[in-house]
């Protein structure tokens, strides 16, 4: 990779916001008619040319300079997704390294903003996870921050906020042994009145202190205005005999209930060794409908997102419309209905953030 900056527009330069951004040419965001792009933290400058996983096949030592101690790790380019990292940790080489629950979020935008995934609760925050940095700073340096070197920055940098202290280029990352099953269940129960809810949130809250609040459980469970409780979790350490057992004593419950309360979709329980929890077409064969893929033609068939996630991924075989989770603010959340190009904000339009998808303007112009 082209290491040399010098000849690069970087952070502090004179026209870094005026429309060369610093990696990524014919990237970012165009406001209003005043023709300024805006380039996002570290899609628009990474995506392209810092996707790469110094991996191989086998998890590499890193020595923490601090203690001196070798350590299991990954070390990870800028522009790499969660998926992309996922791939290669867990289902190509058998171990962990803690990232975010939606597989398309970006692997330094989650280490910067702190990174509370699927299962923080065993393994910690992701930036807890983090032994080393390559970053270039606002005056140009490209500079290495760990325990030992610049630690100001390394301490600022694990949840300082994406983009906020410098360009990350590169993050080296510890991994864990797996366990032995990663799984999830999903499941919906309905009240048919404000009474019966309020018993059902004050069983499940009572279930949750004695069942699930410990290292093994995660994720969302929603309680809904339409008086729905939405259970969408995710577990380790248990097969799927298992995962039943602990919820059994809530859904007899449930069931048992004499008025009121209603199963609207029988509760979902996958179980799966947990090398392959992350993968595509193991998942698509044993969770169907529980995952998505990118069927792009030239997409990587690694490349998949939990259905519970589409609201934040849209996706157009045609190639001609792909959003990434993570791109800009919650106004940009309204883009994720496929091929609809016509809910854009009013005053920006989305420029190309990936070589293998395409940005559209307002107006239906490539850019």
């Amino acid at each position: 990779m082209d290491r040399d900056l010098s000849r690069r527009n970087l952070p502090g330069d004179r026209h870094y916001f005026s429309g060369e951004p610093a990696f990524l040419p014919r990237s970012g965001v165009l406001c209003g008619d005043s023709g300024i792009r805006v380039v996002p933290q570290q899609i628009g400058k990474l995506s392209a040319l810092l996707n790469e996983i110094g991996f191989g096949e086998s998890v590499h030592l890193f020595v923490e300079p601090r203690s001196q101690a070798a350590q299991p790790a990954v070390t990870v380019e800028a522009g790499a997704m969660w998926i992309d990292t996922y791939n290669a940790v867990t289902t190509k080489a058998g171990r962990y390294v803690q990232g975010g629950g939606c597989t398309t979020v970006g692997v330094a935008g989650l280490i910067q903003s702190g990174g509370f995934g699927s299962f923080s609760k065993k393994y910690g925050m992701a930036a807890a996870a983090l032994l080393e940095a390559e970053v270039v700073t606002a005056d140009g340096a490209l500079r290495t921050a760990n325990a030992r070197t610049n630690p100001d920055l390394f301490w600022a940098i694990k949840g300082g906020g994406g983009g906020s202290l410098g360009v990350v280029t590169k993050l080296t990352l510890r991994t864990h042994e797996l366990p032995a099953f990663f799984g999830g269940i999903i499941a919906n129960i309905t009240a048919t009145s404000d009474a019966a809810f309020r018993r059902l949130i004050g069983q499940f809250i009572s279930f949750y202190k004695d069942s699930l609040f410990n290292p093994d459980w995660g994720e969302i469970v929603a309680f809904r205005p339409d008086n729905t409780l939405a259970i969408s979790m995710v577990f380790q350490g248990f097969d799927k005999q298992q995962a039943e057992k602990v919820w059994q004593p809530f859904f007899d419950w449930v069931r048992g209930s004499p008025v009121g309360l209603t199963i609207e979709s029988a509760p979902t329980i996958v179980s799966l060794p947990a090398r392959n929890f992350w993968n595509a077409e193991d998942l698509g064969k044993k969770a169907p409908g529980m995952v998505f893929t990118d069927d792009r033609p030239g997409a990587a068939d690694t490349h998949m997102w939990w259905a519970s996630n589409q609201g934040e991924v849209g996706h157009d075989p045609t190639g001609l419309f792909f959003v990434h989770h993570g791109v800009g603010s919650e106004e940009w959340s309204t883009m994720a209905l496929p091929g609809r190009r016509d809910i854009f904000p009013k005053t920006c339009a989305l420029a190309q953030l990936n070589p293998r998808s395409q940005w559209w303007a307002q107006d239906g112009r490539s850019l």
